[in-house]
């Protein structure tokens, strides 16, 4: 037996004023495994970025980041609590918040190479035995729908022609947009930094989510900046949330309408500007419910810290008298996994800067992703796992937490425990299993495990395209 194999769709047929939910659980798995995230590629050559390869130290980081919904360590404390809850928001506040400098540092200019360490942060990881690649951020169920584009002037980037380039992530390059250079100045790009515009690609997820995926396209967008401001200043160099003018982007970037393609966000990376539109955002409030329990021998509590709901301010945790977000708010596998978690935990938007042609949600959703990427990060370091959940309606979260107003967006949901060194040994490197030479995309491994062996093909073979 042969199989002929796509493994990534380079066409979108979604109509968004006629397509219906995909319901079907095989056809689900189709057009996840499509990529239609993945920008297209057009007829002028690709320029391949330094910095493509995956080394140990490397790897083992990638698959650190992830999500957990089993928790085998030892309870956690309330001081380990404290401590992951008070480093996230130390770190949003540093990367994306109120805490920014002011102006651009002029020092080091940007090279290719630089280009392509710091767009590492987005780069996709093939990982032997996974049809999903691996990134450092989440997204809604594995679609990936939020597109990078770079906007670049003439020598700003050793190496670079200056223009507009779509970035691919799983090839690691950047795919020339025809007939950019001649409008850059029309989208005020700055002159002397690059300006990566984050859009969200509805056809790529609105199919399984229905009306959701732009909130999840918002929600995936903060996690990509705050990886990328990250980045940023590990390579000593400043990166500042901007305004933007959307219509001018939209025509220079050549996108679809708003109802297909969205733009969210404006990243400047370097340069000497003193940036006049520059954007902060707004921390969004903690609240966490922890589980019943307290003691050694009940992993499922937090040694310390009494059940019930609490507030994370003033660097501290505060009990919210009568407050609970109770397992029974949680449904379906999500409950599964609250029953073994210490902690649920809702990010709940506060009041963010509005802007005339930004909608202020987008921003709350935005910094609700942003956090939970500082959150994600933070958790290592304490051996804290954590993933995050949907469905809980905001009311019930409303209630849960003694909130006195009706909630603008709707919160960011996760469950965390206790993680052991065994459970994250399994994600390292070393215990990884080399990749099949003859099914590099793990196609083979999948079948296996759902068909009789007489099933299961002998040779694979990749096509552009049936």
């Amino acid at each position: 037996i042969a199989a002929y194999i796509v493994p990534r769709s380079k066409i979108d047929t979604w109509d968004p004023t006629g397509s219906a939910l995909i319901q079907d659980p095989s056809e689900r798995a189709a057009f996840t495994l499509a990529d239609h995230g993945r920008p297209p590629v057009g007829d002028m050559l690709p320029i391949r970025l330094p910095g493509a390869v995956f080394d140990a130290s490397r790897r083992a980081a990638f698959l650190a980041r992830q999500s957990y919904r089993s928790f085998d360590g030892t309870a956690l404390t309330r001081r380990n609590v404290e401590t992951w809850l008070r480093t996230a928001q130390a770190s949003f506040e540093t990367l994306l918040g109120g805490n920014q400098a002011a102006a651009f540092d002029t020092a080091p200019r940007v090279t290719l190479e630089t280009l392509g360490t710091w767009l590492g942060a987005l780069q996709a990881m093939e990982v032997p035995g996974q049809l999903l690649s691996k990134r450092l951020y989440a997204s809604a169920g594995g679609l990936y729908p939020v597109r990078a584009y770079l906007l670049v002037s003439d020598e700003v980037v050793t190496g670079l022609t200056g223009g507009a380039y779509a970035y691919c992530p799983i090839d690691h390059q950047l795919l020339p947009v025809e007939g950019s250079v001649e409008v850059l100045e029309a989208a005020f790009v700055p002159s002397t930094s690059v300006r990566l515009v984050l859009v969200g690609h509805l056809p790529a997820i609105v199919p399984l989510y229905g009306s959701w995926g732009a909130d999840a396209a918002q929600l995936e967008a903060g996690g990509m900046l705050a990886q990328l401001v990250s980045m940023a200043s590990d390579l000593g160099i400043h990166a500042q949330l901007s305004d933007f003018d959307a219509e001018a982007l939209r025509t220079l970037l050549g996108l679809a309408p708003a109802e297909t393609d969205v733009l969210l966000a404006a990243l400047d990376l370097g340069g000497d500007d003193a940036s006049q539109l520059a954007v902060s955002l707004t921390a969004p409030e903690i609240y966490l419910n922890a589980a019943e329990g307290g003691d050694t021998e009940n992993k499922t509590s937090v040694l310390d810290l009494e059940s019930g709901a609490w507030c994370w301010q003033n660097q501290g945790l505060s009990q919210i008298a009568g407050g609970g977000l109770m397992v029974d708010a949680f449904e379906g596998s999500n409950r599964k996994i609250r029953e073994v978690a210490s902690l649920s935990l809702a990010l709940v938007d506060k009041e963010c800067p509005n802007r005339s042609d930004k909608p202020q949600d987008t921003l709350s959703l935005i910094a609700q992703g942003a956090l939970a990427q500082c959150l994600a990060i933070a958790a290592i370091d304490q051996q804290i796992g954590s993933c995050a959940v949907g469905g809980i309606p905001i009311d019930v979260i409303r209630t849960g937490y003694i909130l006195p107003e009706p909630l603008r967006t709707a919160p960011y949901v996760l469950l965390a425990g206790p993680v052991s060194a065994d459970q994250q040994r399994n994600w390292s490197a070393a215990e990884m299993k080399p990749t099949d030479s003859g099914d590099p995309t793990g196609v083979r491994d999948w079948l296996r495990a759902r068909l009789p062996d007489y099933m299961v093909p002998s040779a694979f073979v990749s096509l552009d395209a049936l």
